[in-house]
């Protein structure tokens, strides 16, 4: 299938971890604790230091749906490295 050889050829390119991003979700608490200026620098710190991995791809995050929730009090985080979820450089990202 087309979409089976457009997977094939992507995960080649970056690598397997693209099929099976990582989520990380962070609870602030309360309504709007996401939007916050503590909560916006902490997201940056965190980001930056997971993009300073060799096994990160790309990091996908923002201040607004589907990152942060309706209420502003859950944040997303997605992270994409180069392999999959079970490889061991995986589960020490």
């Amino acid at each position: 299938m087309e979409s089976s050889k457009a997977l094939d050829v992507v995960a080649k390119r970056v690598g397997h971890g693209v099929s099976s991003p990582n989520q990380i979700i962070i609870d602030f608490g309360s309504a709007g604790g996401a939007k916050t200026a503590t909560a916006i620098e902490a997201r940056t710190r965190l980001t930056q230091a997971i993009t300073e991995s060799s096994e990160t791809y790309v990091i996908a995050t923002d201040d607004k749906a589907p990152f942060i929730d309706s209420s502003g009090r859950y944040l997303r985080i997605y992270v994409i490295g180069h392999h999959d979820l079970g490889a061991e450089v995986s589960q020490k990202l």
